[in-house]
């Protein structure tokens, strides 16, 4: 019966301050009562309101914070990652043209690409005419790029509207590449 009292008393103590324990408490108080069976079929509607206590108190007492998920292309297949962390940026099959001239040298044009962030569009003069670009980034480590083409104004052009161009300063070759293929 003391041991019982004991626990109830932890048990109680938490329930009054829900904002000084972790989790971790949380969950040894819980496992601790179960072991034991400490808990009586009448102290099961005070659990549901612990529960509702901790809810509403970490709702409002822990940052949000957003999370980023990052895509990983299949393994195996032949790709482009971020040099600077190693993150999938495009599959080899979206690829569609390594002619293209970046800010910082040369630089390809995709179809589709994943781990990317981009940023507003605004209008530039490149070397192929006007385009409305927006600047793209690596989600993972924020390094910036290349651009997106957003909009074309020569009808020649049109087909870029869309594509991505990352510079290969900032990507590397990874997965499945070997001396055979080395395209």
């Amino acid at each position: 019966m003391r041991r019982k009292k004991i626990v109830y008393n932890y048990f109680s103590l938490l329930l009054l301050s829900p904002l000084s324990f972790s989790c971790f408490q949380f969950f040894l108080s819980l496992f601790l009562f179960t072991q034991f069976q400490i808990i009586s079929y009448s102290n099961v509607p005070r659990f549901a309101e612990m529960m509702k206590v901790l809810e509403n108190s970490s709702k409002h007492n822990t940052p949000k914070k957003q999370k980023t998920f990052q895509h990983y292309l299949p393994a195996g297949d032949r790709c482009y990652s971020c040099i600077h962390c190693r993150a999938n940026l495009a599959a080899h099959s979206e690829l569609i043209s390594k002619s293209f001239q970046g800010s910082q040298g040369k630089a390809y044009l995709f179809n589709a690409v994943v781990n990317i962030g981009c940023g507003p569009a605004e209008e530039r003069v490149l070397l192929t005419g006007l385009h409305a670009v927006a600047d793209i980034y690596c989600e993972i480590c924020k390094t910036t790029l290349g651009w997106k083409y957003e909009h074309a104004f020569e009808s020649s052009q049109k087909y870029k509207e869309g594509k991505f161009i990352i510079e290969l300063a900032h990507m590397v070759k990874d997965n499945g590449w070997d001396e055979q293929h080395d395209s």
